[in-house]
C-alpha cells in the first residue's frame, strides 16, 4: 500500500481513563495497520507529555524538555514508540504517516 500521507494523534485518555499509556507498550502497533507496517513510517511527531517524561523510539532514549513538548521531522519512526513508565491522562502524541 503507498499513501501520500496520514496525520493522526493518541490520546493517553482514550487509552485507558487511569494510567494513560502504559509503560513499555509499543503504540506503533496502534498507528500502524497491522498488514502494512513494513511499508508506512512515521515522518513527523509530536509528543506532548510532562517535562522529564521519558519514551524511547526505535530504541532512542528520549527526555521530554521542560516546555513539555518534544518534536520532530524528517524522521522515519518504523518499530516502536514507548513511555518508559506510565504517562499522565493528558499525554498526546501527534504523527503525520508516509510510505
Amino acid at each position: 500500500m503507498r499513501i501520500n500521507g496520514y496525520q493522526g494523534q493518541l490520546y493517553a485518555r482514550d487509552i485507558d481513563n487511569e494510567h494513560g499509556f502504559k509503560a513499555g507498550v509499543n503504540l506503533c502497533n496502534q498507528i500502524f495497520d497491522e498488514n502494512d507496517n513494513n511499508n508506512l513510517y512515521i515522518c513527523r511527531i509530536g509528543i506532548s507529555a510532562p517535562p522529564k517524561t521519558k519514551i524511547t523510539i526505535d530504541g532512542v532514549e528520549i527526555e521530554i524538555g521542560k516546555t513539555g513538548i518534544y518534536e520532530v521531522e524528517d524522521v522515519k519512526i518504523k518499530n516502536t514508540i514507548s513511555f518508559n513508565e506510565d504517562s499522565s491522562l493528558d499525554a498526546i502524541i501527534d504523527y503525520y504517516i508516509i510510505g
